[in-house]
This record gives C-alpha cells, structure tokens and sequence, in this order.
C-alpha cells in the first residue's frame, strides 16, 4: 500500500492514470518554459526534483520528461492553458479523495516555486521568481483548482 496518492492513482483507467503520473513533468516544463529563458539551473532543478516527487507522491510521479513526451509537447505549446491535457489532467483532480488532493496540490505547487526559484534575481537581490513564472504558477494553479497554503502564496506574490 503506498500514500494516498498512489492509491487514487491506482483506481484509475489506464489513461487517466498515465495523465496524473505526469502531472509532476507538466508543472516542472510549464514553469521552465514560461519566461522563455531555460537555463542550467533549471535543468538541474528539474533532475533533483525527480527524487523528491518519488518521496512524497511515489515512483510512477517521479518520470523524465522523456517519459512524458506528451506532457512535454502540451506544456510547451504556447496555449497549453486552454490544451486538451490540462483539461485531462484537471478532470482527473476533480476527482481526487481529500487526502490525495492535499499532497497532490501542495507538492505540484512547491515543485513550481523550485523549478522558478533555481535562477533568477540579480546578484541574488530580488524575487528569484520572474514575473512569468509567478503568473504561470498561478494559472496553473487556477485551472487545476489547486488549493495554495497560506505559506505558498506569499511566495506567490
């Protein structure tokens, strides 16, 4: 038996299960991808994130890019707001026992202030989130219906 996460996860058709397992690579490329400006740090950020995923929502969550490339052509369409995969994905949440949920928003959220976080600033001065990765977060955030803790969203702005 594995968090509550996987066991939702578990439950699903095989399709929707494959959409939520790359939940983690659609939040990690939307926000890498939203100021245009991929850089080292990012990348970098991105490979360790995957052993934290693993931790907290299980091994099938914790996939490259490159085993998601699906996910990783829709997050960078430049609609991918309006995409058939956030639809998917968002169909798929809605659907989410409470317990699943909370690990679920909290940890795709914190993922994205990681990915945004790992460059930016100027002489490490400033917010090291950029405008677009904020307001990227946020709309992901929104059409997923996530919910954001208190915490989170001061680092929201």
């Amino acid at each position: 038996m594995g968090n509550a996460l996987e066991d939702f996860a578990a439950t699903l058709p095989d399709a929707d299960r494959q959409v939520l397992h790359g939940a983690a690579v659609f939040v990690m490329e939307i926000v890498a991808n939203a100021d245009s400006d991929r850089d080292n740090k990012e990348v970098d950020t991105i490979a360790k994130l995957r052993d934290v995923v693993r931790e907290r929502m299980g091994a099938a969550f914790a996939a490259s890019g490159s085993d998601f490339p699906d996910v990783v052509a829709a997050a960078a369409d430049p609609e991918w707001l309006q995409g058939e995969h956030v639809r998917k994905l968002a169909a798929v949440v809605r659907r989410m026992p409470e317990g699943a949920r909370k690990l679920f928003d909290r940890t795709l959220i914190e993922i994205g202030l990681s990915v945004g976080g790992a460059s930016g600033g100027f002489f490490g001065l400033g917010s090291k989130l950029s405008d677009h990765e904020q307001y990227a977060i946020k709309r992901l955030a929104g059409a997923l219906q996530l919910e954001i803790d208190a915490d989170l969203k001061k680092s929201l702005g």
